[in-house]
């Protein structure tokens, strides 16, 4: 049951007839939408889906544990609520972007964002929690994303030897949680107006210390699931006056006719679950004035490998890949990745980086699921299975399957997407599909 302050709020904001239309949304089911992700995309999808107009590769869809489907676990796409999709939509996102996504866990914005990357751009995501700092790197895992970075840190630490880099900083800021009430009780329940102050203070704080890290001709991009202006359009406006370098843009054309305008600016847009299928949404899109571009002034937490590593490595690689840059091999932690020596990789605060190739034990290396997730395209050994084959299922159940295939490590597809890998023992195909993500029947 909402709040009768919250009620009231939302009659002020909406009027009587708007927030009956609101209301009544509320008692219907959530729209549930995913990103086809473009590093994997399937030949085709297995059920029914509409597309999501404001967002490239968004679908609305209508399917039933589709956390368990093969193309799921394969990262062919992200499941995505429709209305969080909006503000990167609000941008388009070059090729060679240099992006920061501040508070990025579970990784919708990040994966989004990094979606319109090339081999050039890059992303740095980071979450406070080393826990959810674990879950946005094992979405990355999934995706098979190759440029990105996973950091673990306040923004203020986060942001100290990257000022003026970023041509994209993104700070989704955590919020009251208003426009999420049908997806999340908790929300509904810990709502009150002193937490709508309490976040609002938070919010500040966060945007003023991620905006240092926005290069001259660069853009903040502020999002919230929350109706509150004290937490949106406030922040915002606060914020640029502080900051008269920063200038609201207007939004991308494609999502004006799914969002209404912020209060006292059409520029900054808001999303509501009674306009267009989704839940609530606020985002902002600010571009800094022209100027200098900084340097990353941080230690690296990249190693380069011994010589006894590199031999190893560069032996187990040569037998298993077609083609990969031997410059692009480092010690991280107790891994050898791979990853562009040009992206930043900041010492200690780095939770993953790249795509973690393996551990090099004494005469071979210990393949990562990251490898044949993010690389599987390049291996020399292939198993190609129908997202219905049997097998399929029996492999993402850790169980052994068979195939004629060469001896050697090979990678598992699914309708010819990546899902993991296994190593070829006179046909047998012995499981490395990682205990964790299995299926349990």
């Amino acid at each position: 049951m909402l709040d009768p302050r919250f009620v009231e709020r939302m009659k002020n904001l909406l009027g009587e007839k708007g927030f009956e239309e609101y209301e009544k949304e509320l008692e219907k089911e959530c729209k549930r939408a995913f990103r086809i992700n473009p590093a994997k995309k399937p030949d085709t999808l297995p059920f029914d889906t509409e597309p999501v107009p404001y967002c490239e590769n968004g679908y609305y869809f209508d399917y039933d544990r589709i956390g368990q489907h093969p193309l799921h676990h394969a990262g062919a796409f992200y499941v995505q609520e429709p209305a969080a999709m909006v503000p990167v939509a609000s941008i388009d996102i070059a090729p060679g972007f240099k992006i920061l996504d501040t508070c990025a866990s579970p990784g919708g914005k990040s994966t989004q964002a990094a979606s319109f990357l090339s081999e050039k751009g890059f992303i740095i995501s980071n979450e406070i929690s080393p826990q959810r700092a674990r879950i946005l790197s094992g979405n990355f895992e999934r995706l098979g994303l190759k440029n990105a970075v996973v950091t673990s840190c306040d923004v203020e630490t986060l942001t100290r030897d990257f000022v003026d880099f970023f041509d994209l900083v993104i700070v989704d800021a955590p919020c009251s949680g208003e426009g999420m009430f049908r997806k999340e009780p908790d929300a509904l329940k810990d709502w009150s107006p002193e937490n709508i102050q309490t976040c609002a203070m938070r919010q500040r704080d966060i945007i003023e210390k991620a905006s240092r890290a926005v290069a001259g001709g660069g853009y903040l991009l502020y999002s919230t699931c929350t109706f509150a202006k004290e937490e949106n359009e406030d922040v915002v406006n606060f914020f640029l006056e502080k900051h008269p370098e920063f200038t609201l843009v207007s939004p991308n054309p494609r999502i004006i006719p799914f969002t209404v305008s912020g209060i006292g600016d059409e520029r900054m847009r808001r999303f509501y679950p009674h306009i267009a299928p989704g839940e609530g949404q606020f985002t902002a899109l600010m571009k800094k004035e022209e100027g200098e571009r900084g340097e990353y002034r941080g230690k690296s937490a990249l190693s380069p490998l011994t010589k006894e590593e590199r031999m190893e490595c560069e032996r187990f690689l040569d037998d298993t890949l077609i083609s990969y840059n031997k410059d692009f091999l480092f010690k991280f932690k107790d891994n050898v990745v791979y990853i562009d020596p040009e992206i930043p990789v900041p010492e200690k605060i780095s939770y993953s980086a790249g795509v973690t190739v393996g551990e090099v034990k004494k005469g071979y290396i210990q393949p990562h699921h990251s490898l044949f997730s993010a690389m599987g395209g390049a291996f020399k050994r292939r198993i190609d299975l129908p997202a219905d084959d049997k097998r399929l299922l029996a492999y993402l159940r850790g169980e052994s399957i068979f195939a004629d295939c060469d001896n050697g490590y090979v990678v598992i597809t699914a309708s010819g997407v990546p899902v993991g890998g296994g190593k070829a023992v006179n046909g047998q195909i012995k499981n490395h599909y990682p205990k964790g993500l299995r299926l349990l029947h």
